[in-house]
Order: C-alpha cells, then sequence, then structure tokens
C-alpha cells in the first residue's frame, strides 16, 4: 500500500476546558474517500483546520505526503 497522504497520530486539541478533539488517528491513502460528519461541536471543522495547517494541534502531529507540517520536531509544531 503507498504511504498516506494525510497522517495524524495522537491529535488533541482544546478550547479552553473543553476537549473538542482527543487522541485522533487517521491515514488516508492515495485513491481513498473520507466523510467527516457527526452533529454540532463534534470537532469536524477542526479536523480539517489541522489537515489544511490553520490550527495547531495541542498534542500529536500532523503529516501530509510523509512530511510532518504539524508536531515534535517542527518549527511550529507542539
Amino acid at each position: 500500500m503507498p504511504a498516506p497522504l494525510v497522517e495524524m497520530h495522537d491529535v488533541s486539541v482544546r478550547w479552553g476546558s473543553n476537549c473538542v478533539l482527543s487522541d485522533v488517528d487517521l491515514e488516508l491513502h492515495p485513491g481513498e474517500r473520507l466523510a467527516v460528519v457527526g452533529p454540532s461541536g463534534a470537532g469536524k471543522s477542526t479536523l480539517l483546520h489541522l489537515v489544511s495547517g490553520l490550527l495547531k494541534p495541542d498534542a500529536g502531529s500532523v503529516s501530509l505526503g510523509g512530511r510532518v507540517i504539524e508536531g515534535p520536531g517542527t518549527d511550529r509544531g507542539v
């Protein structure tokens, strides 16, 4: 199987005392499709903001095409 286009490992995001995403792991490989569904406030937009680089995770790492864009070892990471 080819390397994942998008990877998230142990990603968590908090807004104040509210935990929006907790320990999210995700791999999206070439040719795969992903639908993100859920009620308002479930973290759908937060997940997309992480992948687009508009938001930093409070914990964990986000990679695009094998390159870590947020997380340990990056100048913007946690």
